[in-house]
């Protein structure tokens, strides 16, 4: 069993509300570092968070709901500069340099980085205060 990470929480609620959605699909998954994090917040920006796993056997099923999870939430919100309910998720696919490439393959990590930003798809103005990643 080879476990990976898809996502990573500063927010013990939003991070079990995400571990129940997959558990409810049949995904194997779990927390790491939970316990830190619970216990000490001030550590989570030391030690990444706390990191949503699941195997990598479910990893393109647990994205797709997790994906589709954050698009229905969004769009039940408002935009706060103009009100109407046209957010959307963007994601950005950046590829590490060599060296950096390399490091990551020594350590087993992902050789991109993928960032998401959410958008109003009316006024163009990017969202930042959503409270989740």
């Amino acid at each position: 069993m080879h476990f990976v990470q898809i996502r990573s929480y500063d927010n013990y609620i939003q991070a079990n509300i995400q571990l129940n959605l997959l558990k409810e699909h049949g995904i194997n998954c779990h927390l790491k570092d939970e316990n830190t994090v619970t216990i000490d917040p001030f550590l989570s920006p030391a030690i990444g968070g706390m990191k949503l796993m699941v195997l990598n056997d479910d990893l393109s099923k647990a994205i797709s709901l997790l994906d589709a999870a954050t698009d229905a939430y969004l769009q039940t919100l408002p935009c706060p500069a103009c009100g109407t309910k046209a957010l959307e998720r963007r994601t950005h696919v950046t590829s590490l340099n060599w060296w950096n490439r390399w490091i990551a393959r020594l350590r087993g990590n992902a050789e991109s980085v993928f960032t998401s930003e959410v958008i109003c798809r009316s006024c163009g103005k990017r969202v930042t205060d959503l409270g989740f990643s």
